[in-house]
């Protein structure tokens, strides 16, 4: 008996340094100009998630909404992190089991956390 695995809900991105990622340097210290701007969009568009820095290790995360992991690959490759090479990105299918979201506290912003 063969079990059928539906298609991934979600798509998780790993982005981890590239060749232009300047060593030695915190996430907060990249050169990651249009990187936000190009999240909120997203957000505002209903594609991305949730994202942020990876704590302990260089990179980030994110997840987010498509139909297929083409879609999402060539989304990114439009992240001015990417293009630069600041970010290289690889997407993986997740399915979603269990989830608490809704009581993730509010969102703060970089400059919020710096206090």
């Amino acid at each position: 008996m063969s079990i059928a695995i539906p298609a991934p809900d979600v798509w998780l991105v790993h982005y981890d340094p590239g060749p232009a990622w300047l060593p030695g340097k915190p996430v907060f210290e990249q050169p990651l100009e249009g990187h936000a701007e190009f999240n909120e969009q997203r957000i505002a568009d209903g594609t991305l998630i949730v994202s942020g820095p990876l704590i302990g290790r260089d990179g980030g995360f994110a997840l987010y909404r498509g139909p297929d992991q083409a879609t999402v690959i060539d989304l990114l490759a439009e992240d001015p992190a990417v293009c630069s090479g600041v970010f290289v990105v690889t997407v993986t299918g997740v399915l979603i089991s269990f989830s608490s979201v809704a009581e993730l506290p509010p969102l703060s912003s970089p400059a919020d956390r710096a206090r």
